[in-house]
């Protein structure tokens, strides 16, 4: 009798041992199995899979921009806090957005909060405000002015950016001020010049590719363009200053940075630190219950089926992030523009994934990172369409100073004041011009709902732009003369 009860005991324990050594091994395999196949497709692609294909070739101190003294101490000192670049911003408003008419005036209130002079008084006061940062700002010159350029950060974790991003951002706002005011000085040379370093600035950012270096980027090219709109109502600009500064924006493809941005973040998450994982298990905790009890058990309980998931999660996780960011790469983004209908089969795809409760556990960084690609993108879209936007303005402009005329469409400016039109960056249609007799014009693109809304649209978020139902537009006033 007790060798019976003895041998049931033994099966009973059998069978569900049994039953779990079978469901890891069903998912390890499966889950390896796929991230094989994802991993020989992209390799076969040509895709880069690890850091180091991101990783510049060394640079001579003499050459690199990140060498330089300004820079270095950044990554020299145990908190970037103590470098000289922190000190470099402008006094905190919440007064008027640089979107608005007011702008200047809203900056000359930063420094001096109880202003109430004209346009003139506010240029001296943000030129004076600023005046103590010229050392600092003659110094990022001159780095600037280095060749080539390698930031000495890590790039081994993806949850920090690079301890470089802000102080660019926050020179670039200082730069763009003293550029503003000296527009309103007429001081265009030096407004030209603060616009360019912008720029090399800008284009140095994202290195390595990564979501919050395009973040980066996108904004200081905002600061550029914000320049050279002031600029033109004001008629500040040369022909000569013109052609230099739609030269500049050219180079600038925010959709193609965006889309290495995502290869980065692919290639970091695929060589993550095991702190990636130990945060990662941190998301199943954040669950608002009205019963403490039952909060403390729904945590307790994801916590243990997050220590107990089987390794073919893991490699499922892999092969099903790379995938949908591979989709972006290829697929919704395609010869430079973003195709609407691509992304809405992308969203359905990850919104499926989202709402199964078995592929939430099997791939939690793809369910949770994955949506913040789509608002990252139209960041990126929205600045592809200021950029283009601009450099039209500039083009129109050139064309109204030789023939006395804006033109009747966006055709007439090429070839001659512009190599080539550029396409609405959203389905890569035409963006809509509409001239006016009195020589002023509106140019707008469709937006993030690719749907023409009769130009309908205003400042919005400065990275995201106004919002999804509303398009893209540039207004332009005649210049003054």
């Amino acid at each position: 009798m007790k060798r019976a009860l003895l041998v049931l005991l033994l099966a009973a324990l059998a069978l569900p041992t049994l039953v779990v050594g079978i469901f890891y091994g069903y998912e390890n395999w499966t889950g390896g199995a796929a991230w094989r196949r994802v991993e020989a497709t992209l390799q076969a692609a040509g895709e880069p899979l690890s850091l180091d294909a991101f990783r510049p070739d060394p640079l001579p101190d003499a050459q690199n921009m990140a060498a330089a003294p300004v820079f270095r101490e950044i990554f020299t000192f145990s908190n970037p806090r103590r470098a000289s670049l922190s000190g470099l911003q402008l006094p905190p408003t919440k007064l008027a957005s640089p979107g608005d008419q007011l702008a200047l005036i809203a900056l000359a209130r930063r420094f001096q909060p109880d202003f109430n002079g004209d346009a003139t008084a506010a240029a001296q006061v943000v030129l004076t405000g600023i005046a103590p940062f010229e050392p600092l700002l003659d110094a990022v010159r001159l780095a600037a002015a280095r060749p080539g350029n390698a930031w000495p950060a890590r790039t081994t974790d993806i949850t920090t950016p690079a301890p470089i991003l802000s102080p660019l951002k926050r020179t670039s706002e200082v730069l763009a001020a003293r550029a503003i005011a000296a527009v309103a000085g007429r001081q265009s040379a030096s407004a030209l010049a603060d616009f360019h370093l912008i720029t090399q600035l800008a284009r140095r950012s994202n290195q390595p590719p990564s979501l919050a270096g395009c973040y980066a980027g996108q904004l200081m090219l905002g600061y550029a363009i914000q320049i050279v709109g002031d600029g033109l109502a004001q008629g500040a600009w040369s022909d000569e200053d013109l052609a230099a500064i739609e030269a500049a924006l050219g180079q600038f493809h925010p959709l193609a940075d965006f889309r290495d941005g995502v290869r980065g973040e692919r290639a970091l998450f695929l060589t993550a630190p095991e702190a990636l994982k130990t945060r990662a298990a941190a998301i199943f905790t954040i669950i608002d219950f009205r019963s403490p009890a039952a909060e403390w058990f729904t945590t307790a309980l994801c916590r243990v089926i997050w220590l107990l998931r089987p390794s073919g999660w893991e490699a499922r996780d892999r092969a099903s992030y790379a995938s949908f960011a591979q989709d972006w790469v290829g697929g919704v983004i395609h010869n430079g523009f973003v195709r609407p209908w691509a992304l809405a089969e992308w969203n359905a795809r990850l919104s499926a994934v989202r709402r199964s409760p078995m592929e939430f556990f099997r791939t939690p960084i793809t369910v949770l990172v994955l949506p913040t690609f789509a608002n990252a993108a139209r960041s990126a879209a929205y600045a592809q369409a200021r950029l283009d936007f601009a450099r039209l303005a500039c083009a129109i402009e050139r064309q109204r100073r030789a023939e006395g005329r804006i033109p009747a469409s966006l055709d007439a400016l090429s070839p001659q004041w512009i190599d080539a039109v550029p396409r609405d960056v959203v389905g890569g249609g035409r963006y809509i011009y509409r001239p006016a007799e009195s020589g002023s014009y509106v140019l707008y693109g469709k937006g993030w709902n690719a749907r023409d809304d009769g130009g309908r649209g205003d400042n919005g978020n400065a990275l995201l732009g106004p919002s999804t139902a509303d398009d893209w537009v540039w207004t332009s006033l005649r210049p003054a003369p």
